[in-house]
This record gives structure tokens, sequence and C-alpha cells, in this order.
């Protein structure tokens, strides 16, 4: 009898014990995310290119888990042309002289593949969007798998199941089911990264001011069109003449040096993208863009999926080697016909901008920005007006 009272005891003591640690987590949930303060705090991811995804990926966060769906936004999603390529503000601006009634946000993420962009529209049809542009490129198509893929650990939950993404095994899918439904779970990165901030910040101060020094001091010297075409951070003295040499020349050689002034890899990763490795057939991010596509017809939101710019000059014979234009017209082929297939837009912008206009193959610099940017805002407010004039409801097509 003493025997059982103890093994009663044990257990009461044992469940108010795991009752007080369900209580905290439910506590620490509420506050996180219901009264939002994880969004207070700005986490510093540290430097690179991951960094700025990982900070991208916050932003977006917030937003899917903070703002009001109403009224329906306008949103374009893609890889790092979306994020060199369009200015939400400048949009913004630009539909409001036009006197278009239209929030316009940017969703990018760095490097993000056909398939993480999926994820992105997936997540962001909490914010009920009325419109959703896909700014496309060829390279959202390579079988280039990021290890620990940042989109991936952030918003593949057990919502949506992908064939690019398969869930292998009992530990995937309860990866997947905990992730969908807690907060806490789903979002434990920035929260480590939040408190790691806070932490860095109570023990000593950031000297913010010499980092500032030694940014300036990069574009020391640099007249007055490097800045505004590219600014100090993304280009040198040195570099820069290379540029104007190209500028003078017009030749693919000289062009070419440019690029390899400033990354001995990226013109090796241009040539290894051919319709053999990356085109269309049985092409993994394929089937995800048509699922994508998919739902966004079933949810009755327009879709627009633009072709984003192309250099030119990889077009001329000395560069052809690092550009192959059977790729390129493949995606316009299954753009057009993907489009047509699940009633969106298929707008062709590849010849859109000059030479001069880009950074590289298919990011544009400040001066392409600001085109593709108009560009956009005449897309947007095209697709509102269309919207208005068949007298669709919100939310619809």
């Amino acid at each position: 009898m003493l025997h059982a009272k103890h093994g009663s005891d044990a257990l009461r003591s044992l469940c108010w014990r795991w009752g007080k640690v369900l209580l905290c987590f439910v506590c620490l949930d509420v506050l996180l995310f219901r009264v939002g303060l994880l969004w207070k705090v700005k986490p510093n991811f540290g430097v690179g290119t991951l960094a700025v995804d990982w900070l991208l990926l916050h932003q977006m966060a917030e937003r899917f888990e903070t703002r009001s769906p109403t009224p329906p936004p306008a949103v374009i999603v893609g890889s790092s042309v979306v994020f060199r390529g369009v200015d939400e503000f400048g949009v913004s601006t630009a539909l409001a002289q036009q006197s278009v009634p239209v929030q316009f946000l940017s969703l990018p993420a760095l490097g993000a593949d056909c398939t993480d962009t999926t994820l992105i529209v997936w997540n962001a049809m909490r914010l009920r969007p009325w419109l959703v542009a896909y700014g496309a490129a060829s390279r959202d198509f390579c079988p280039l798998p990021i290890e620990n893929d940042p989109v991936v650990r952030i918003f593949y939950d057990s919502s949506l199941e992908l064939a690019a993404l398969p869930r292998v095994g009992a530990e995937a899918r309860l990866d997947a089911t905990v992730k969908r439904y807690w907060k806490l779970y789903r979002y434990r990165f920035f929260v480590r990264s939040a408190l790691t901030t806070l932490l860095s910040r109570a023990a000593s101060t950031v000297a913010l001011a010499g980092e500032t020094g030694d940014v300036a001091g990069e574009g020391g010297g640099l007249p007055p069109d490097a800045q505004r075409r590219f600014g100090a951070l993304n280009i040198t003295v040195e570099s820069y003449r290379l540029w104007q040499r190209w500028y003078q020349s017009r030749r693919a050689s000289d062009y070419l040096s440019w690029i390899e002034s400033r990354s001995s890899d990226l013109l090796r990763w241009y040539a290894a993208q051919t319709l053999a490795t990356c085109g269309p057939n049985a092409n993994r991010h394929v089937r995800s863009f048509e699922r994508m596509l998919g739902f966004l017809q079933r949810a009755h939101v327009r879709a627009v999926v633009a072709y984003f710019p192309e250099n030119p000059v990889f077009r001329q014979p000395e560069a052809r080697k690092y550009f192959d234009p059977a790729l390129s017209d493949a995606y316009a082929d299954l753009f057009a016909r993907q489009a047509v297939a699940h009633g969106a837009r298929f707008v062709d912008l590849r010849n859109l901008l000059p030479p001069e206009d880009f950074y590289d193959l298919v990011h544009v610099n400040f001066e392409g920005r600001r085109k593709i940017s108009t560009r956009m805002a005449e897309i947007v407010e095209e697709e509102w007006r269309a919207r208005e004039l068949h007298g669709v409801g919100r939310g619809g097509r």
C-alpha cells in the first residue's frame, strides 16, 4: 500500500514538474509572438551573404506574423535578382504618384531557388495578397542544393508537401508538424540570435563608428558616376577602371575582365548553367513552380511571372561560353506555357536593360534597379486597373 502511494506521489510530482515546464513554454510563446517581443529585437546575424539572407528572412517572418492582411498587398518574390533589382519604396512611391492605392511588399531571399520561392509564397498567403509577382531567372532552376537551406528551415512545415523536398522518416514528419503549430520551435534560430545579440549588447558596446569609417574608405577616390551606378560597397577604384575600359571599348573580353576582378568563381558558375544541367526536363524546381501557380490560381490570386533582365554582353560571341541562350529560351517558353495554363500573366523583361545597367549577368546596378522598379510599378498598376475593371472582389483575379 505504501509502495503504491509512493508511486502515485512520484507520478503527480512528475506531472506537476512537466506541467510547469509546459506552462513556461506557453507563456514564452505568448510573450515572443502574441505580444511580439521577438520582433522588437533586431538580431545581429554577423556579416556576409548568409547573414544578409537571415536578415531578410527575419524581416519576412515578422511581416507574416504581425502585418494585417487588410488591405491585401501586392507582393514580389524571387532570389537576389529581386533583392538587387526591385526597390520596394520606389515602387510604392511610383504607385502613389499614379493614385494607385496598393500596398507593395518585396519578399526576396538570397540564393533562393524556385522551390524556396514557392515556400515563401505559400507562407505569404496569410497576408491574403491580391497579386503575386515572381521575379524569375533561369538560375532559380539549377540543381544547386544549399546545405541547411535557411528558407526550408524556417518555412517548410506540414501544411505543404513538395515533391522537390520529400520528407523521409517519422522524425522529418514530426519536425514538420511541430514547426507548423509551435512558433517557438519554428523560429528558434531567431530566438537564439536575439538572445545572443542582447547578451552581447549587455556585455560590451560595439564600436560601430570604426566599421563605418572603413566602409567609407572603400569608396574613396570613386567618381560620382561610379557611386551613382554601383555605390561604394560594390566597387573599388581599380575595378571601376576596368569597367570604364569596357564602357569605352564595348568588347565582351573587357567586360569579362571586369567580372574576374571581383570574383574568380562567378564565370565558372555561369559556364556550368546550361540546358543540359539546368533545363526544364525532369527538373524538381519546375514541379515546385507549377505547384505555386496552381495554388495561386485556386486561391483566385492574380499571378505575374516576370522573367528578369539578362545582360546582353553575354550574347556576344566572345562571352557565349558563359551563357546558354537555349537555356534562357527554354524557360521563357516554360513560363509562357505555364502562365496560360494557370491563368497567370507572363512578362518577358530579359531585354529591358542595356549592359551598362548590370553588375554581372543577371544582377543590376542602381541604374538598372531604378528602371526595373519603374517597370514593376507599371505592371502592378496594370494588374490593379484590370482587377478594378472586371469588378473582382478582394483577393480575387
